[in-house]
């Protein structure tokens, strides 16, 4: 939750009651907030990072794509998280004026939990499977999302993408002979 106070005075006020009310009313609930920042406006998720990484996890499914897809694509991904019983939390950014938006679905975790973790990571399969089917494009993909990504890729895209991932390897750009012209 966010909380503004018009002077130092009203934010304590407003701290205390929220402290009393949690430690009276959410005694056997594990909660932990984040510290007031200064400033009057949230710059989430940056901000809000200690309260959603309770647990030591926080992954999303991250991805560009069509404003016009927009509405259907997170109302699909939040009956995903449903689905895992994960509590909705999307965050997305409308890019270009207009013409495509940033989109990601939030997932905190405990990493020591194996039974949230294997629904999380289900989760994350099936959330980049409804992106790539919605015509978006998945950003900083891990290698096991890049996998899932060239099973539906064209031959020629994969080819190209081998030859930009083998340009910018850093044993190429050392290496100059492996590109079939000689080393000077």
């Amino acid at each position: 939750m966010e909380i503004s106070g018009n002077t130092q005075g009203e934010l304590d006020a407003k701290l205390k009651v929220i402290d009393e009310i949690v430690k009276s009313e959410l005694k056997d609930i594990k909660m932990k907030m984040a510290p007031p920042g200064p400033g009057s406006g949230a710059h989430f998720p940056m901000q809000t990072l200690p309260v959603l990484s309770s647990g030591g996890g926080l992954t999303w499914v991250g991805c560009y794509g069509p404003m016009s897809r927009w509405l259907e694509t997170v109302e699909k991904g939040c009956a995903l998280q449903d689905k895992y019983n994960i509590s909705r939390s999307c965050y997305t950014r409308v890019m270009n004026e207009g013409h495509f938006v940033g989109l990601r679905w939030m997932l905190p975790f405990d990493k020591g939990d194996p039974v949230m973790v294997k629904r999380i990571t289900d989760l994350t399969m099936e959330q980049l499977d409804l992106v790539i089917e919605m015509g978006y494009i998945p950003y900083k993909t891990p290698a096991w999302a890049i996998e899932k990504i060239e099973q539906k890729a064209s031959p020629a895209w994969i080819k190209l993408h081998q030859q930009v991932k083998d340009l910018l390897d850093p044993d190429n750009i050392f290496n100059p002979g492996r590109w079939g012209k000689p080393a000077k």
